[in-house]
């Protein structure tokens, strides 16, 4: 379990900027941790999806033109 641990901190730590911790010794081999990736990801992008819905749930962020709704552009 620990191994499995280390191999998901390195993955956090090679794919993003997140602030992760050290590593123990021995460090997992990258291919090891091969597995953690999409995990790291997911983390990722959960964190930037509660960033917008929170964002969204206090009004329209200012970034946003006035008038900008969510919708297809028609061709």
């Amino acid at each position: 379990m620990k191994e499995r641990l280390a191999q998901l901190q390195l993955a956090v730590m090679l794919l993003t900027r997140l602030p992760a911790g050290r590593l123990a010794e021995p460090v997992p081999a990258i291919g090891a941790s091969l597995w953690a990736f999409p995990l790291a990801g997911l983390a990722v992008g959960a964190i930037a999806a509660a960033v917008l819905l929170v964002a969204l749930a206090l009004g329209r962020p200012r970034c946003w033109p006035r008038g900008w709704r969510w919708r297809r552009r028609s061709s």
